[in-house]
């Protein structure tokens, strides 16, 4: 297929909506069982990781165990989010598309306003997604600092933590948290940095032509489920390390576990922030007033916008 860049409009700036744009270079379908698949594991580990803290004593193990806990909410926000971006996807397919009827008058056929409406919906549930998952980590950081503090403050001298236990949890849980992470990596998270044939051709062209800037298109719920994962991962590694010290004896247990929960707690903080700050950046037009009989645009158009007719050449 040709690579190029085709942005239709009607003599101002029309937007093409960001969905579409994501639908690109990810298969949003795959995304949402993908996000299913995560929900269901960390419902399964929430009750392991319960149950192996109150056999352990470990802290860090309670902690990650109330951190999944917390993720299993965030995570099935981030799901209903994909699927509502997906759903918007569906109904703009349409969109910048033009039938055999188009003329230099009518140039390009307006969308529903219901398909408008879900595509807002969707930039809305994709920000809160991006947001309560930055909120959920600092949350769940802050309450982590507390525990780790008050046991290094008020440590609890007959505690015995078991080794072995914690190293098995923290073991299976570091390699199915990399798999997904791989998974989700593996896909990016911006929508295309060049353009793709979508089967059209330029049959005129008035004047200078549109220009479409993808490059900072990322799909942010993505981004915030992977950077969530990733703060997970951060405090699994740290799990390691305190269950490996523990097990050989290297220090006091219980010292131990409580600055391993403290720098895990450091780590997932700075990721919180980053979620947040690009979650916002990337959707802060979707709490803006404006005219919401347009999507929002990234297409920039000079003059007059080039008409685009379908064409049957690949």
């Amino acid at each position: 297929n040709n690579k190029q860049t085709s942005c239709v409009g009607l003599g101002e700036a029309v937007q093409r909506p960001r969905v579409m744009a994501l639908a690109h270079c990810w298969d949003l379908g795959s995304n949402v069982t993908l996000l299913a698949f995560i929900v269901a594991f960390h419902v399964v580990f929430l009750v392991v990781e319960v149950m192996a803290s109150r056999w352990s004593s470990s802290l860090s193990l309670l902690s990650d165990a109330i951190h999944s806990g917390l993720d299993v909410g965030t995570f099935l926000i981030n799901l209903w989010a994909e699927y509502e971006i997906s759903e918007a996807k569906k109904s703009l397919e349409g969109y910048f598309q033009m039938s055999s009827t188009d003329t230099k008058e009518n140039p390009v056929s307006q969308p529903r306003e219901d398909s408008i409406k879900r595509q807002k919906r969707a930039d809305w549930w994709e920000t809160v997604a991006g947001i309560s998952t930055g909120v959920t980590l600092l949350a769940s950081t802050i309450y982590v600092l507390y525990e780790a503090l008050e046991r290094m403050l008020e440590p609890e001298s007959d505690q015995d933590i078991d080794a072995p236990i914690l190293l098995i949890i923290v073991v299976v849980t570091v390699i199915i948290n990399g798999i997904i992470i791989i998974l989700l990596g593996s896909q990016g998270f911006r929508a295309c940095t060049h353009s793709h044939s979508h089967g059209y051709s330029h049959a005129h062209h008035h004047h200078s032509e549109g220009k479409c800037d993808h490059e900072d298109q990322i799909n942010t719920n993505m981004f915030a489920v992977f950077s969530h994962l990733l703060a997970d991962q951060v405090q699994n590694v740290a799990l390691l390390i305190v269950a490996l010290l523990i097990h050989f004896k290297i220090g006091d247990p219980v010292m131990v576990d409580a600055v391993g929960s403290i720098l895990s707690g450091i780590g997932t903080a700075v990721l919180a922030v980053l979620v947040i700050y690009t979650s916002w950046t990337n959707n802060r037009a979707t709490f803006t007033v404006h005219d919401s009989s347009k999507p929002k645009t990234r297409c920039q158009h000079q003059e007059t916008t080039p008409l685009i007719h379908p064409s049957s050449t690949n």
